[in-house]
């Protein structure tokens, strides 16, 4: 059996069973670890790469369309989708729910940015807006810490 032959043996148990197999040495399981760590990365790269895509070309054919894909909170689900995936079992609800409560109080100080950032362009230009946006949601989110630690909530 050749090299890639062992390999893709090893990795289609892997994939079944969730389980590195024993493998001929040490070597070869951090070598089969390793590749998994790489390949789940590069579908999350991947993933993201094709959200982002999808969601410009749909902007050349429709302002509408893309902004409904764009408000869409694909990354929060995907997010949570490796979350979840990759947590231990006995942390994975808890992870999850930690990570959906955040992202509710993290979109509250961002929201304005999306009505101001045309008069942010026509007064600054395109640059000028993106910059004046990031310092208006940077001043907005520290306005809600202060708010919400009076109340008890540590964002």
């Amino acid at each position: 059996m050749t090299r890639l032959g062992w390999l893709l043996s090893r990795l289609c148990v892997i994939s079944l069973t969730g389980e590195i197999p024993s493998a001929k040495n040490r070597y070869s399981q951090l070598f089969i670890h390793s590749y998994l760590m790489t390949l789940k990365l590069l579908l999350k790269y991947l993933l993201s790469a094709g959200i982002i895509t999808l969601v410009s070309e749909m902007v050349k054919r429709s302002d509408k369309l893309g902004a409904l894909l764009a408000a869409l909170p694909f990354v929060s689900v995907i997010t949570l989708f490796w979350v979840h995936f990759e947590s231990a079992p006995e942390v994975r609800a808890q992870k999850t729910s930690d990570h959906m409560y955040y992202i509710f109080w993290y979109v509250l100080p961002t929201l304005p940015m999306f009505l101001l950032f045309p008069a942010f362009q026509r007064w600054w230009g395109f640059y000028g807006a993106l910059g004046g946006s990031a310092v208006l949601t940077l001043l907005l989110f520290a306005l809600l810490r202060a708010i919400t630690a009076r109340f008890g909530l540590m964002l």
